[in-house]
């Protein structure tokens, strides 16, 4: 159960986002009505887009310390 604090939280909307996406990323994803709507769809966006680079980062600077299997 989703209670209205969670739903109003943009950083919890955009988590669900991504991972949604991470989990069928042929499924479109749809941006409902929020007060936060283009910040949460700039974010979502964003990272899709640099999903690369930020996968470059993390390898560069934490390989040592993540399992990349796990994370």
């Amino acid at each position: 159960m989703h209670n209205k604090i969670t739903l109003s939280n943009p950083r919890i909307v955009i988590i669900q986002k991504l991972y949604a996406y991470y989990l069928n990323s042929d499924s479109q994803i749809t941006f409902s009505k929020h007060k936060y709507k283009k910040f949460i769809k700039d974010v979502v966006t964003g990272t899709i887009e640099r999903d690369e680079v930020i996968e470059e980062a993390l390898n560069k600077n934490l390989k040592n310390d993540i399992n990349e299997n796990k994370t």
